[in-house]
């Protein structure tokens, strides 16, 4: 993949009047941090996506993945995302993930969801039975399409035609940036040619083509034994050099065969800065929270599976430690730091 970076370089801001430089220089402390600042900066936006086969049992795992990396995603996209065999879709509740907007989460079929962290700009959200969207603003002239989608390999031949369609319909946006990922099921496709022996297979690779669209995996996604590995899950965007570095492959979700891809997604981005609370622990009560933690907790965990017995664990001891022994007076805002959004790259 190429490493050079072509992006418009937006026109620098006129400098101040003397006048205009001392009032801003007179404004208080408190006036500033009341202020909604809205930064235009070249930026990497750092992407996750996955099969998670099953997201419910997984997320938590997903939740620890990003406590424990240094470079916070700004823009997460998992399918296959509902339970096997259920009639209905997951509580809206049960996907949430703090630091991140209400998740975008087609119902239909496998399900596939969308996570953007709030600090992006969002302008709008859809579904359809094959993906779910998203459109966030970059600067005032360019904003970001981004799509997540799921094919059955059990589709029927009138749901692939569907599938194309529905795919010809998002690219036909006007939209200066597309990012689309997903797992497209297409084992026999060669990346390299554009070609596939399967029907439907070729006709998903002249849309793409048609539509001026660059593929960007180029090694296996999904492993499983004794069957050959392949490249399922594809990333692509409108135009080459808008992922710069190689793409990362990250160990999956739990026991799913479909590994994680990490990318940077180079772009001009609008963020706000967003007040987060940091607890001072050290001024925690740790010696009446490990007595008032002192249950009985087989009793209480008693006819829970794993996920029901950690959830309450989780809930419980959240409460009682925010709640009564780091009070409010012992929270402070910071301000989100836009350096943590963005992928570690391959030296």
């Amino acid at each position: 993949m190429e490493g050079s970076v072509h992006a418009i370089v937006p026109n620098p801001p006129l400098n101040p009047r003397p006048e205009e430089k001392n009032d801003v220089h007179n404004k208080t402390r408190q006036e500033k941090n009341n202020v909604n600042m809205l930064h235009l900066v070249q930026n990497k936006l750092c992407v996750w996506y996955t099969n998670s086969d099953q997201f419910l049992n997984k997320i938590d795992e997903l939740k620890l993945r990003i406590t424990n990396t240094e470079a916070k995603p700004s823009i997460i996209a998992v399918t296959e995302v509902n339970p096997k065999n259920s009639k209905f879709p997951i509580n809206i509740s049960e996907l949430k993930i703090d630091n991140y907007m209400e998740p975008i989460y087609n119902t239909q079929g496998s399900g596939t969801v969308i996570y953007l962290a709030k600090s992006l700009d969002l302008i709008s959200r859809t579904s359809t039975p094959y993906h779910s969207e998203v459109t966030i603003a970059l600067n005032p002239k360019d904003n970001m399409n981004i799509s997540c989608y799921y094919r059955s390999p059990n589709n029927t031949t009138h749901e692939n035609n569907e599938f194309l369609r529905d795919i010809e319909t998002t690219l036909e946006t006007d939209h200066s940036h597309q990012l689309m990922m997903g797992d497209f099921n297409m084992p026999s496709a060669n990346w390299n040619t554009m070609q596939s022996h399967e029907t439907f297979e070729q006709n998903c690779i002249d849309v793409l083509n048609n539509h001026f669209m660059f593929q960007h995996v180029n090694t296996p996604t999904r492993y499983r034994t004794h069957q050959r590995a392949n490249t399922l899950d594809l990333v692509l965007t409108n135009e080459r050099n808008m992922i710069p570095d190689d793409i990362l492959v990250e160990p999956p979700l739990g026991s799913s065969d479909h590994v994680m891809l990490s990318f940077n997604f180079q772009c001009y981005t609008k963020q706000t800065h967003v007040p987060r609370t940091k607890y001072k622990y050290d001024k925690a009560d740790f010696a009446n929270m490990s007595a008032d933690m002192n249950l009985d907790w087989e009793k209480l965990l008693e006819g829970k599976n794993a996920n029901e017995a950690w959830k309450f664990f989780k809930t419980s001891s959240k409460h009682l430690y925010i709640s009564m022994y780091l009070t409010q007076n012992q929270t402070q805002k910071i301000k989100s730091n836009r350096s943590h959004y963005g992928c570690r790259t391959k030296h």
